[in-house]
């Protein structure tokens, strides 16, 4: 089983508290200065999901264009690359659902 090979457990320390942990949480990002300081609120803010939405949106708007110009190699590595990014954002999402 591939995806239980790639898995990384971790500890649920703090759930269901109000204690916030790590910067996936939106703690430790800034110390110092509030969640909600004028950059959005929430934590996909403080972890840097908008910042990776934007360079998906970048990329995505030339890879059709990109991949015609691709040999075999080279469009096997971008795929490999997009797979191994879904995995760790079906690993984030799992962490978000709690």
């Amino acid at each position: 089983m591939e995806a239980a090979r790639d898995f990384i457990p971790f500890g649920d320390d703090g759930q269901g508290t109000d204690r916030c942990t790590g910067r996936a949480a939106g703690c430790g990002a800034d110390p110092g200065t509030d969640r909600d300081s004028g950059r959005g609120s929430g934590p996909a803010r403080w972890s840097g999901v908008d910042v990776a939405l934007a360079a998906l949106e970048a990329v995505g708007s030339t890879a059709v264009q990109d991949a015609a110009l691709w040999d075999f190699r080279a469009a096997s590595d971008f795929a490999g690359g997009v797979e191994e990014l879904s995995r760790r954002v079906e690993f984030l999402q799992l962490v978000a659902a709690g």
